[in-house]
């Protein structure tokens, strides 16, 4: 059966909305990326590439990029959203011209307007009559981009969208798997880079295999814990979104939020490392911890991330704060 070839628009420049960009043209789509920036408009659409986010990706030459959000988004009839949290908010001044049209959403970090949110809640307010997909799963943007296998998870409350996001994404090298738990896809997302930080810490301190393995498996507990109380399911959190999206952050140094783990545990400051790239875990930690008291959540890895980063705890001092902690059953 032919496929339908839909018109998307990808707003976001980073690896990981490119890599989505890239997946649909391939796929036959024809798709055009939103750029902030003229720079990186001309070297998508001339040199085929974004070589600061996805060095040595040729990008294929049906993909275009225009700084004409109007233009961009009128013609659209699907949109992918690839902020980074602390830029979502943007999103407000083009509501006018994507509300009511699908939306895909890639953001995994917690949005901080009237309160901490969740992306798609955020999203819910901005566009109200857009149906909305959220994104989430052990997803590396260069590994998938240079069409290594890779899975991942879209969730809706609306069957239709879904199933054609699906559709439009997978392909033999990428598979899209579906869930009715949208809290738990993205809570998943969003959990595990705080995760990741930690686990980047136990590396630079090099404390060895049997921490790790303690750190990615408490902090699946951790994980489980918040999101059920929000209403997600255990089961996702078992699954690609949750600890798929965990064990693949938690080990690879091309995850943003390991390698500002890594480089704090070796002793460089939050600033120097946070300078050139977002690393979404940075800002949640605060959020979940403030959420996770107003929750009466118990969080300790949470809360000792978020000491290194924002109170600067030593990292020794944090894992010794663990590791002290009242001993219980597992």
């Amino acid at each position: 059966m032919r496929k339908i070839k839909y018109k998307i628009a990808v707003i976001g420049v980073g690896a990981w909305p490119t890599t989505i960009a890239k997946i649909l043209v391939e796929n036959g789509h024809d798709v055009v990326i939103l750029a902030h920036r003229t720079k990186l408009r001309d070297d998508i659409n001339n040199k085929h590439q974004q070589s600061k986010v996805l060095p040595g990706i040729i990008l294929p030459t049906a993909l275009k990029a225009s700084c004409d959000a109007e233009k961009t988004f009128s013609e659209a009839d699907y949109i992918v959203n690839g902020l980074a949290s602390s830029f979502l908010s943007n999103l407000e001044a083009y509501s006018s011209l994507i509300n009511g049209k699908p939306i895909l959403s890639l953001t995994k970090g917690m949005i901080l307007k009237d309160g901490s949110q969740r992306p798609s809640e955020f999203l819910k307010m901005c566009v109200p009559d857009s149906p909305l997909v959220v994104l989430s799963g052990p997803n590396l943007a260069g590994e998938i981009a240079s069409l290594l296998p890779a899975a991942t998870v879209i969730a809706s409350d609306e069957e239709g969208p879904m199933r054609a996001f699906q559709a439009m994404l997978s392909n033999s090298f990428f598979r899209v798997y579906t869930s009715d738990d949208m809290v738990g896809v993205e809570m998943g997302g969003i959990l595990k880079n705080i995760m990741g930080i930690a686990s980047g810490c136990i590396d630079g301190l090099k404390l060895g295999f049997n921490a790790k393995a303690m750190l990615v498996t408490r902090g699946l507990v951790e994980m489980t814990r918040f999101s059920e109380l929000l209403g997600a399911s255990k089961e996702t959190l078992m699954g690609l979104s949750g600890l798929g999206d965990l064990i693949a952050t938690c080990h690879s140094p091309k995850s943003r939020n390991y390698s500002v783990g890594k480089a704090l545990g070796e002793g460089r400051s939050i600033k120097d490392v946070t300078s050139k790239a977002v690393a979404e875990g940075v800002n949640t930690s605060s959020l979940i911890v403030d959420q996770a008291k107003k929750l009466g959540i118990e969080m300790p890895i949470t809360e000792m991330v978020h000491k290194v980063i924002h109170e600067s705890l030593d990292p020794k001092a944090a894992i010794q704060a663990l590791m002290g902690r009242e001993l219980k059953s597992e």
